[in-house]
């Protein structure tokens, strides 16, 4: 009993002294319109320690995870702005990407799981889409199924990391010009997005900004596997301007 009653001590001071290092700190962003919330460490606010969570203005909760001595550490958590539905569960050891990342597609179902210990993607839900696509076999295109598409691991669709960097051209925003542009490329075995065409295009302007925004897929792909093996595929997204 007298241990155990030692043992509560020494945790509560280790407590109450690790409470006395750190302060919370709030942080207004502009986008999206949020807050930060997290805490650091009193004798340098530059080093985050703890809790770390991003609300929108309404409070709606958009990330959740914690920090350890300025890096990320443990479970991060992203929802949908309706700060109810998960779409990522990411794990991070000492700000590193580490364990299983479950990734979830708009209806909250997996959409596929990316193990960090094996860094391949070991499972893939297509649920109602297709999964034939064009692939590259030496010089010959077949259109055959695929284990899982290009991927930018973190999110369910590539395309969603475009939208944030996508500006409206003024000129065709003066006019009213709206609409959808298909941009067709390859992604090669080693996660390399090349050969950009316009498939179908609205507007020079437009055409032009949808194939501008593409170059901030380098570097951040993983490939499209089949049968275990990475494959050489083309590869299809659609950018939607749209007046507001």
């Amino acid at each position: 009993m007298r241990l155990a009653l030692i043992t509560i001590l020494i945790l509560g001071r280790v407590i109450q002294t690790y409470s006395q290092d750190i302060e919370l700190l709030t942080k207004q962003t502009k986008n999206p319109n949020s807050t930060e919330k997290y805490s650091v460490l009193k004798n340098d606010e530059n080093v985050k320690q703890g809790l770390y969570e991003k609300r929108l203005s309404d409070n709606r909760l958009i990330l959740k995870g914690y920090y350890s001595k300025n890096k990320k550490d443990s479970l991060w958590v992203s929802y949908n702005p309706n700060g109810i539905d998960t779409t990522s569960i990411r794990r991070y050891t000492d700000d590193n990407p580490s364990g299983m990342w479950t990734i979830y597609d708009d209806q909250c179902r997996v959409r596929y799981k990316f193990d960090y210990s094996k860094y391949d993607v070991v499972e893939y839900n297509w649920y109602a889409t297709s999964n034939e696509y064009p692939i590259l076999n030496d010089t010959i295109w077949t259109v055959s199924n695929i284990d899982s598409p290009p991927l930018i691991i973190g999110i369910e669709r590539p395309e969603q990391l475009l939208y944030s960097y996508l500006r409206y051209p003024l000129r065709a925003f003066e006019k009213g010009i709206s609409g959808r542009v298909l941009i067709s490329f390859t992604v090669d075995k080693d996660g390399t997005a090349c050969d950009f065409k316009v498939v179908e295009g609205v507007y020079r302007d437009l055409d032009t900004e949808a194939l501008r925004v593409m170059k901030f897929l380098e570097g951040n792909l993983f490939p499209a596997k089949k049968d275990g093996q990475a494959i050489t595929v083309e590869y299809f997204i659609a950018i939607n301007f749209v007046l507001t």
